[in-house]
C-alpha cells in the first residue's frame, strides 16, 4: 500500500475532511489525541514566539487518513516535539485506520527524516512504552541512524474496577482515610452549612468555572501561568458531554474544586485544588469522597486515573502505578545532532556513575 504525507503549520490551513477525522468521539478517541484538545491546548497555554504547529497527516491510496501527529517545530534549533506541555496528560501518534497504521508510521517517519533543513532532534513526551503506535514511531526513528534516549517523567496512579460500588470499593481504603473523612464532614456539618454541586453543563457552567477559578487562586498552587486555558477547556469538556466538575461551598463560598473528565468507562481525574483556609476541614477529601461515589456508582466507570505526579495523597485513593516516559532522539546524520547525542550520553554516564 502507498502512502502520502500532508504538512500543515497552521490549525486553520487544515482541510474540514482532516479535522473532522481526528476530532473527539466518547466511544473511540481519547480526548488527549483529538483535534479539539490539541487546538485548545495552542491557541491558549502555549507561547507561539519561538514555536508554531507543524501537523502531519498520513493518508493511504484513497487519500483517507491513517495517522496523524500534532507537533510543535522550532526552526531555529530545527527541533520538532510533541505538541504538550504541563496541562498534558499523554501524547502519541494518533491513528485512524489500525490495521495499515504500522506501514503509515513508517511512512511518515521517512518523510520527517527527509525534511529539509534536517531536523536535529525529535521529542515525544508523556509517552506509554505500551504504546505499540509510538513505539513503532521510535523505532522507525532508530533505523534512520537517529540515536534513541528514553527517560522517566512521571509516574501516574490509577484504580481498576473490579465490579465493585463505592461501598466495597471504599471499604478498601485505610481506616485512616475513611475516619478521617467522616469525622472532618462532622465538624464541617456541625459548624457551616455547606453544599456539593456536580456541574455537567447548563446554566451553571459559568458559575462553576468561576468557582474553580476561586479556589484554585486561593489555594496552595502556583497561579495559572496561562488564566485563559482552564476556562475554555471546562467550556470544551462540557460541550463535548464529558465534563464533571465538583464545587464544594461553605455558605456562598467555593472552597474546593475538582475538575473529572469521564468517558468510555474512564473517570479522569485532571485537576483539584482546595482553600488553605478551610484545610481544618478537609474540603478537598470530603469533595473528593463525593466524587468517587458518583463516578463508580452513577457513572459505572472501569478506570479511574489520576493523572500524572506522585503526590502522596493520590496513593490513598489509588491501587496501581505505571510509568509515563519522554523519549528524544538526535540526528546523527547532522553535526549538531550528533554532538547533541554526544552530550546526552556523557549526562547517562555521569548519573549512571553517581547512582
Amino acid at each position: 500500500m502507498s502512502f502520502t504525507v500532508q504538512v500543515f503549520s497552521a490549525f486553520t490551513a487544515v482541510p474540514a475532511n482532516l479535522r473532522e477525522s481526528t476530532s473527539f468521539e466518547p466511544s473511540s478517541c481519547s480526548l488527549f489525541y483529538s483535534w479539539q484538545w490539541f487546538e485548545n491546548l495552542f491557541n491558549n497555554a502555549l507561547v507561539h514566539e519561538n514555536e508554531e504547529p507543524r501537523i502531519y497527516f498520513v493518508l493511504d491510496s484513497n487519500q483517507q487518513p491513517v495517522v496523524a501527529l500534532f507537533c510543535l517545530a522550532q526552526p531555529s534549533s530545527r527541533t520538532l516535539r510533541s505538541m504538550t506541555n504541563f496541562y498534558s496528560l499523554a501524547y502519541g501518534v494518533v491513528v485512524l485506520q489500525s490495521h495499515c497504521a504500522q506501514q503509515a508510521i513508517s511512512s511518515l517517519v521517512e518523510y520527517i527524516t527527509q525534511e529539509q533543513p534536517r531536523w536535529q532532534k525529535v521529542e515525544l513526551l508523556l509517552t506509554q512504552d505500551h504504546d505499540p503506535e509510538t513505539t513503532g514511531f521510535v523505532t522507525a526513528l532508530k533505523a534512520k541512524q537517529f540515536s534513541v534516549n528514553a527517560f522517566f517523567q512521571y509516574e501516574n496512579w490509577f484504580l481498576k474496577l473490579n465490579g465493585e460500588d463505592f461501598t466495597s470499593y471504599y471499604q478498601s481504603l485505610s481506616s485512616k482515610l475513611r475516619n478521617t473523612i467522616k469525622r472532618k464532614e462532622k465538624k464541617l456539618a456541625k459548624e457551616h452549612s455547606y453544599d456539593i454541586k456536580l456541574i455537567k453543563e447548563g446554566e451553571a457552567l459559568e458559575q462553576g468555572i468561576a468557582g474553580f477559578v476561586t479556589v484554585y487562586n486561593q489555594s496552595w498552587k502556583k497561579p495559572e501561568p496561562y488564566p485563559d486555558f482552564m476556562p475554555s477547556f471546562i467550556r470544551l469538556c462540557a460541550d463535548l458531554g464529558i465534563l464533571r466538575l465538583g464545587v464544594l461551598t461553605i455558605g456562598q463560598q467555593p472552597v474546593a474544586a475538582q475538575l473529572w473528565i469521564t468517558f468510555q468507562s474512564t473517570s479522569t481525574i485532571y485537576k483539584l485544588a482546595y482553600d488553605g483556609n478551610y484545610k481544618v476541614y478537609s474540603v478537598g477529601s470530603i469533595l473528593s469522597h463525593f466524587m468517587f461515589k458518583h463516578s463508580i456508582d452513577e457513572d459505572k466507570v472501569t478506570l479511574i486515573d489520576y493523572g500524572i505526579g506522585s503526590e502522596a495523597y493520590k496513593r490513598d485513593w489509588m491501587r496501581s502505578v505505571q510509568n509515563v516516559q519522554g523519549v528524544e532522539a538526535f540526528n546523527l546524520r547532522t553535526v549538531k545532532g550528533l554532538g547533541l547525542a554526544s552530550k546526552q550520553k556523557v549526562i547517562s554516564l555521569l548519573k549512571t556513575a553517581k547512582s
